[in-house]
């Protein structure tokens, strides 16, 4: 479908999430793709939104969290329902310390949206970090119960019983090698292992 602004728009969008996960040597390559694709769904459809979104993940956060921001709300007022226009202010909120902001964000996701990892993943940070532990104890569970080899769930685990007075608990779960996130090289564990050892 090359006249089709919404597959350019999806594609835009694939290419500058790759390009931030991808081997250094692999990144530019992504990002002109990213960046070719989104000119093209821009030129078919000037606020297509997948192709907003590309342009705001293209931008990179550090250092440049206004100016992500804005560029954030802006796409919004025209796409107010976006997941990954949402995710990528939810982000950028927690990022400066206005996670009461963000998870206001994240919440709205959740609500619209089947349960992912990584939407699940933000808000049991969120409310971890706001100090709402009766929340937090609950969404990491379910979380947990739900994707128990994910890494962004399994490690946000790990952490949180750590530095919640359960931190022979969180030792226990790098031991557990068939528990384990799939990926993730054996030094990883080690290390956190060591750490939650230490503080047990």
């Amino acid at each position: 479908a090359p006249d089709s602004s919404e597959i350019w728009g999806f594609l835009a969008l694939a290419y500058m999430k790759q390009a931030d996960q991808a081997p250094s040597a692999e990144r530019a390559e992504l990002r002109e793709r990213g960046t070719a694709a989104m000119k093209r769904a821009l030129a078919l459809e000037p606020d297509q939104a997948d192709a907003l979104a590309a342009n705001v993940v293209a931008m990179g956060k550090f250092r440049n969290w206004y100016a992500v921001e804005q560029a954030s709300r802006a796409a919004l007022r025209r796409h107010r329902d976006h997941p990954e226009l949402q995710l990528g202010l939810a982000d950028v909120l927690f990022e400066v310390g206005r996670t009461r902001e963000g998870l206001e964000v994240v919440e709205l996701v959740a609500r619209d949206m089947p349960p992912t990892p990584r939407v699940a993943y933000r808000l049991n940070v969120m409310l971890w970090d706001l100090g709402r532990f009766d929340e937090a104890d609950v969404a990491m569970a379910r979380s947990f119960a739900q994707w128990p080899r994910h890494f962004a769930i399994w490690f946000s685990n790990l952490y949180y019983r750590m530095y919640n007075g359960k931190a022979a608990e969180g030792a226990a779960m790098p031991v557990d090698a068939a528990s384990r996130p799939v990926g993730i090289l054996d030094w990883n564990f080690d290390l956190v292992a060591l750490q939650a050892n230490a503080l047990a």
